[in-house]
């Protein structure tokens, strides 16, 4: 693990394992990053943090949010958070409540919801997308973004995509 925190690297050129990816902006978010992989799952980017990955039925799996990496482990969610003590990087866990799990779910639907209408609304704008050209992925985000947010959002059995 690196010592030290450095920005993202650029999905849009950088990101090959997902086969249709697109980065948005807009005046409410620097970049919004939005990647299909050919397993069907989908990973979304908002600016630094949040970070959420889902796998192909829609299950959140990894994310990284407040500063903490989430992973899904056994259908529950686990909160990781980098300590230094003494210089040494070290990777401490916890499992989140039930209760703090579906209020991270419920944010992350809200989020969705709000991508979704930004979208649809034009008011994020395309900064690029892989393969360039063309509206369709536009369409395809907001329908993976409607399919998701008409229930509630589960916690994936495991991390791995699939």
């Amino acid at each position: 693990m690196a010592r030290h925190e450095q920005q993202r690297e650029d999905l849009l050129d950088d990101a090959v394992a997902f086969i249709e990816r697109a980065v948005f902006s807009s005046d409410d978010y620097e970049e919004v990053f939005v990647g299909f992989r050919s397993s069907g799952a989908v990973s979304v980017y908002v600016d630094q943090d949040p970070v959420y990955h889902f796998n192909s039925s829609g299950e959140l799996r990894r994310g990284f949010l407040a500063g903490e990496l989430l992973k899904a482990k056994a259908g529950k969610l686990v909160a990781m958070r980098r300590e230094r003590p003494g210089g040494e990087v070290q990777l401490v866990s916890r499992e989140l409540s039930a209760a703090d799990s579906a209020e991270l779910l419920e944010q992350a639907r809200r989020l969705l919801q709000t991508l979704r209408q930004d979208l649809q609304n034009q008011t994020l704008r395309v900064v690029g997308q892989v393969p360039e050209g063309g509206v369709a992925l536009r369409s395809r985000i907001v329908e993976w973004i409607q399919e998701i947010v008409a229930k509630p959002i589960e916690v994936a059995h495991t991390p791995h995509a699939r």
